[in-house]
């Protein structure tokens, strides 16, 4: 009973509030930018290839850093993390609203992504520590998680409207409320437990270059439309150092990315199919406000509000998967989602060639739908199929590999929609290789998962 009045009282509200700021903050600047470029482009001059690297710089500097934050917050303590986290990620936002050049905004955004990189793991961390009944951490990091869901889709809207109303700076500027509300809140936190944690520093270099080599050379093939001497090296220097990080993380003691995961066919099946899903959404999340100012002829407000039939529709999905888990089995979920999204971007390739706003709108429906599936059961597939003791770096080694298949769909949409005769084919070329993409995950989840995802009844024990 008394922990029961502890967790009830004003510091159990507290600790929920900047845990669900923290990652709305994160993930909301993920996509928030997206209807902004073209305004951008416009305001301080910027090439196609620079367009890109405003997202994709933030989500590799946050999904690269983001393995070894969490080691970092364990060996800190949670809390002080979380703080150097709101004050860096509030100072890399104010530097961006201020930038007058492409090389500032791009700095920012790293700033920005270093920031994100440390609140988003050690505000997980803080609801683990700071809430001991196991029935509200369980509701805690439930409504955690959906505000990262409802940030992430709500980006491009809210972008919209702040573009249009006051200009894209405050896309940016709108996070500093936010900061400070959580500095202010956040002095109430208990301090955190510190348990020492050799830094996998070898490890996170070798990730982080793999990463950015494989962007970059991406992008840079779409930019100039041909492979370069240059890409063609810088791709090959990321694969040496994708096959160094494996070969040190076998011998590392306290790896990053443990080798035994690598050997869990629920792990990999997550993994690919994740990062394979990103691809094609956040591809399209890039492409698509670009397209809808500059084929369409629209505002950046309407262009915002055109996301909506898909945002809303990935928000109530993502609330209702685990009622959906209680009737089905996650197997089967998680390619009923992927394959709506097939059905999306089949729609989508008519709706450009025939400047349909209505047909575009509809096809997003299915997209949002089935986005709200698959990406939750994946998360569920993966977590149920691993060690307890493995399950909090598994799934940030899935979050933070799934961030990168974000950063390659923008190079790879952005790369094909560039190289094209004009930007309505670019887009149904793309559109036609998310396809593709997803069909692919779609076998992939499906083979792997069917002898590993647990029965429906299973499932819903799990949710209750």
């Amino acid at each position: 009973m008394p922990q029961q009045s502890r967790n009830s009282s004003p510091s159990y509200m507290f600790v929920v509030l900047v845990a669900c700021a923290a990652i709305f903050l994160t993930t909301l600047d993920v996509t928030i930018v997206n209807i902004s470029l073209p305004s951008i482009r416009a305001d301080i001059g910027a090439s196609t290839a620079s367009l890109q690297w405003i997202v994709d710089v933030y989500t590799l500097t946050f999904a690269g850093l983001m393995l070894t934050s969490g080691a970092i917050a364990d060996r800190l303590g949670s809390n002080r993390v979380f703080t150097v986290g709101l004050v860096v990620f509030g100072l890399g936002s104010l530097c961006c609203g201020l930038a007058d050049s492409m090389p500032q905004l791009l700095a920012a955004r790293i700033v920005q992504g270093v920031g994100s990189a440390a609140l988003l793991p050690s505000s997980l961390a803080i609801l683990r520590h700071d809430i001991e009944d196991p029935e509200r951490r369980s509701r805690a990091i439930g409504t955690w998680a959906a505000g990262g869901a409802v940030s992430l889709s709500a980006g491009p809207v809210l972008g919209g409207v702040v573009t249009e109303l006051l200009s894209w700076q405050y896309i940016f500027f709108l996070n500093i409320p936010f900061v400070v509300l959580s500095l202010v809140v956040s002095v109430r936190l208990r301090p955190s437990p510190r348990t020492y944690k050799r830094i996998d520093w070898i490890g996170q270099i070798c990730f982080v270059l793999a990463a950015i080599g494989v962007t970059y050379s991406v992008i840079e093939v779409g930019e100039n439309k041909r492979v370069s001497p240059d890409s063609a090296v810088l791709l090959g220097a990321s694969v040496v150092m994708a096959v160094l990080f494996v070969l040190h993380e076998r011998r590392f003691r306290d790896p990053v990315l443990p080798p035994s995961l690598l050997k869990n066919a629920a792990f990999n099946g997550s993994v690919l199919s994740g990062v394979f899903l990103n691809i094609a959404n956040f591809g399209f999340l890039f492409v698509f406000g670009i397209v809808l100012q500059q084929i369409f002829g629209y505002t950046p407000f309407v262009s915002g509000l055109l996301f909506l039939p898909m945002t809303l529709t990935l928000g109530f999905t993502n609330l209702q998967v685990r009622r959906l888990t209680k009737r089905w089995s996650e197997t089967g979920l998680i390619a009923a989602g992927l394959l709506l999204e097939v059905v999306g971007f089949i729609g989508i390739i008519p709706s450009i060639q025939e400047h349909s706003t209505v047909l575009l709108a509809v096809s997003t429906v299915p997209m949002g739908i089935g986005a709200g599936i698959a990406a939750p059961c994946l998360n569920s597939v993966m977590i149920n199929n691993v060690d307890s003791s493995l399950s909090g770096v598994a799934s940030g080694a899935l979050n933070a590999l799934r961030q990168i298949g974000s950063a390659l769909g923008v190079a790879l949409f952005g790369a094909i929609m560039y190289a094209m005769d004009s930007l309505e084919t670019g887009f149904s070329v793309a559109s036609g290789m998310a396809i593709v993409v997803l069909v692919t995950a779609t076998v992939i989840s499906w083979w792997v998962f069917r002898g590993h995802a647990p029965s429906a009844a299973q499932a819903a024990r799990s949710a209750a």
